[in-house]
């Protein structure tokens, strides 16, 4: 019996340590994750680490052990993804600064990647999807991130095919994008939920500077700071909703978000819908964010608009001061302020 038990009990699950200096450890993380079984620990010792990392179906958690200000993930360009992770797998990376040059940094298909304590600068080109992580029906838990300087086609982080991101206490900072600046959700049911997360100048060709919600994809953003995040060309300075896509937004500042040719027509300094389903804002400031059409909310042939206990200061715009709605929107604003706005045309505060 007691042989029965013996064999039947689970492996426990190994830690194996990555350190160049010591003979008696792994030289590189890739040469770590072969050793590896799925449920393993791999620590890697502050330094940089000139390779390109794929998790091979195994579910791991790689850990930088003196965190991102030490250890550098350096693929310098020399694949499309530093960190690939496509089997199905649950991984979780700590503790990284990732670097590709005009690549990739983290690819995720099909799996869960849980990052922690990364950084991501000046990664993708303008060709490119999701410069620093690109999820493909797949789980994505984002905490204290920081994404900057990185250039993509569609988003520094692009989701498609029913994934689920979350970000909090992250920062994107002057990120660019032609669509979609910082975050791109493709459609197809994407959920993006963030918290206590910071925006600030990221930009894109057209539409939404800091984040594109596609068709029927879901937006949550609560405690969150968007600020003088901007288009060329843009609708939804901030945050762009196209058919069918909803936005809860809880606690959240837009400062100075805006189109760069605003006298030129274009709507929603801050947030703009295109038939979204749902708008709904509750407990948010918003302040000197500036359009032609709705300086702070702009709503086209939408479902509902919901606004409750926020703040409208300083917005400028020639139609619609701060909210401007048109088509087969229904609106409901209560318990709400504006002060300080101005339209060139019609509708100081509201056009409705």
């Amino acid at each position: 019996m007691l042989v029965i038990l013996a064999l039947a009990a689970p492996s426990l699950a190994a830690t194996l340590t990555v350190d160049p200096s010591d003979a008696a450890a792994y030289a590189t993380i890739s040469a770590a994750i072969a050793a590896s079984t799925s449920g393993d620990n791999i620590d890697v010792v502050a330094g940089s680490y000139a390779e390109c990392i794929d998790t091979n179906g195994k579910s791991l958690l790689i850990t930088g052990t003196s965190g991102s200000a030490s250890t550098t993930l350096a693929a310098a360009g020399a694949c499309t993804n530093a960190v690939s992770v496509d089997q199905g797998e649950t991984v979780s990376l700590t503790g990284f600064t990732i670097t590709n040059a005009t690549q990739r940094g983290v690819y995720v298909l099909s799996s869960s990647f849980t990052g922690d304590d990364l950084v991501f600068s000046g990664l993708g080109s303008s060709s490119s999807h999701g410069n620093a992580l690109y999820a493909d029906a797949s789980s994505v838990d984002l905490n204290d991130v920081t994404v900057s300087s990185g250039s993509a086609n569609y988003g520094s982080i692009f989701i498609t095919n029913a994934s689920d991101l979350g970000v909090s206490e992250s920062a994107f900072n002057g990120n660019y994008a032609v669509y979609g600046g910082a975050i791109f959700a493709n459609g197809t049911g994407n959920y993006v939920t963030v918290d206590e997360t910071t925006f600030s100048d990221n930009y894109t060709s057209y539409y939404g500077g800091a984040i594109y919600a596609g068709a029927t994809d879901t937006v949550t953003s609560n405690a969150s700071v968007y600020t003088d995040n901007w288009g060329y060309y843009g609708h939804g300075g901030a945050i762009y909703l196209y058919t069918g896509a909803s936005l809860t937004s809880t606690d959240d500042t837009f400062t100075g978000n805006h189109a760069y040719y605003w006298t030129s027509g274009y709507a929603g300094g801050a947030i703009y819908g295109f038939s979204a389903n749902a708008i709904s804002v509750t407990g948010a400031e918003f302040d000197a964010n500036y359009n032609y059409y709705g300086a702070d909310i702009y709503m086209r042939d939408g479902g509902a608009l919901t606004v409750a206990d926020s703040t409208f200061t300083d917005h400028t715009a020639y139609y619609g001061g701060s909210i401007y709605v048109v088509g087969a929107a229904t609106v409901d604003i209560s318990d709400s302020d504006f002060a300080s706005g101005y339209a060139v045309y019609s509708g100081g505060d509201l056009h409705l």
